[in-house]
Order: structure tokens, then C-alpha cells, then sequence
């Protein structure tokens, strides 16, 4: 198959939570991530939030919106290291934004949907009531298959845009003369792939056919240039 564009959407295997009931009300109360259109089913209703970078922080103020409660629930004793500055700073300004910080969530409870979990932290253990959970505290994201092929920073995400010529030569992952636009990454060729369709502007190597005893060069993930037989 031959394309001039590919557009990657990989996912993203959430860090879970663990404990009784956390797993059995996912999906009936517990959500892994956030998106803009939950909100609407929490109107008047009481949210919690467990995490503390910033997309518990723009979850965490999305859903105060309309909730009539929101808590967010943060491990380390202050959301200003981990989370941006404008967003900290937003939450202690919103009237109905509780933060709990110290603090995780060991057991949900509920009858067919959530309807409550125990929140421990350094000097108590209590079950608070809620609606919702909502649970943001990072994930590993599915690149492995992309591996030598598709640049990648040191926890895996795809690196796009100006971070991909950061800290290489710019030709090992960019051979174009323009920039890379934003969210723009492009495929390194495989082995085996003619120096043509390196020089082209296709993102993907292309198939192609040698006479018998024809050599062609290649460029390996690794960098190193190696020849290829009698292909």
C-alpha cells in the first residue's frame, strides 16, 4: 500500500488505579481520561478528579462548568509542581473546586453505578459521596510497533513539529529543506529502500524491483548505510 499521508492515532494504555471496586465501575461511574462531552450528563452533579498535571487541571475546571462539586484528589502536597502555573491558579479561584492533596483513592463502592469511593490520606481514611470519577494520572502510549522508524521521545510519545529536529542532526529524521509543520512527523526509510525514494518527498518507502545482481543502498533505523544483494 502506498500513501503520501498517514494520519496516527495509537492510544494511550492508562495507568490504573487499584483497589476494591475500581475496576468493577469503570464505565458505570469511572472513566480513564476525560473528554469535553461527559460533562453534560454531570450537570448538578458531584465530580471527582484523581491527578494532578494538566489535563486533571483542564478536566478539573471543564467539569466544574456545570457540576455542582468538584474535588480533585493529587498524591503530592501541592498541585504547583506538576501542573502550570494559569492552571493552579484558576482551580483556587473556582468556588466549587476542592482540591485534597496527600491523598489517593482506594475502593469505589456503588450498587449498578458509582456512587461513592474512600479517599485515604496521611491522617484519615473517609468515603465521600460522588457521581463521577475521573481518573488522569498519565499513561505509556502505544509506539512500540513505530520503534526506529518514527521518532520518539525518552517515554515514548511521537515527536512532531519543531521537537522533531531538537538534539540531532536534522537530516536523521527531517531530510526536507521546510520545517515540519506542526504535528507533522515523517517515516524513516527500511532497509532495502533505493536511495530515489529516500530523496522523495513520500513518507513511506516505496516498493520497487531490481534486475538480477543489481545493488542497491539503504538506510537502516540505526543510521549505518548497508547494501542489499541481489535483490
Amino acid at each position: 500500500m502506498d500513501s503520501t499521508t498517514a494520519v496516527l492515532a495509537m492510544g494511550i494504555a492508562w495507568r490504573r488505579l487499584t483497589g476494591p471496586g475500581l475496576d468493577t465501575f469503570v464505565g458505570r461511574g469511572i472513566t480513564y481520561g476525560s473528554s469535553p462531552g461527559e460533562a453534560a450528563a454531570l450537570v448538578g452533579k458531584t465530580v471527582m478528579v484523581v491527578g494532578a498535571g494538566n489535563s486533571a487541571g483542564q478536566a478539573a475546571l471543564h467539569l466544574a462548568k456545570v457540576a455542582a462539586r468538584v474535588t480533585i484528589v493529587a498524591r503530592s502536597d501541592s498541585l504547583a509542581k506538576s501542573m502550570s502555573h494559569y492552571l493552579s491558579e484558576r482551580i483556587k479561584g473556582a468556588s466549587n473546586v476542592e482540591v485534597i492533596t496527600n491523598a489517593n483513592v482506594v475502593a469505589a463502592d456503588g450498587d449498578t453505578r458509582l456512587s461513592a469511593v474512600v479517599v485515604r490520606t496521611r491522617d484519615d481514611e473517609r468515603r465521600m459521596p460522588i457521581d463521577a470519577l475521573f481518573i488522569l494520572i498519565g499513561g505509556d502510549p502505544l509506539t512500540q510497533v513505530v520503534e526506529g522508524w518514527l521518532r520518539r521521545d525518552e517515554r515514548g510519545y511521537l515527536m512532531t513539529g519543531a521537537d522533531l529536529l531538537a538534539g540531532t542532526d536534522r537530516r536523521r529524521w527531517w531530510p526536507l529543506e521546510r520545517d515540519p509543520m506542526p504535528l507533522e512527523s515523517r517515516v524513516r526509510p527500511a532497509c532495502g529502500t533505493p536511495s530515489s525514494a529516500r530523496r522523495s518527498q513520500r513518507p513511506f518507502a516505496r516498493r520497487f524491483k531490481s534486475s538480477p545482481g543489481r545493488r542497491r543502498s539503504c538506510e537502516c533505523p540505526s543510521g549505518s548505510v548497508r547494501r542489499t544483494s541481489d535483490i
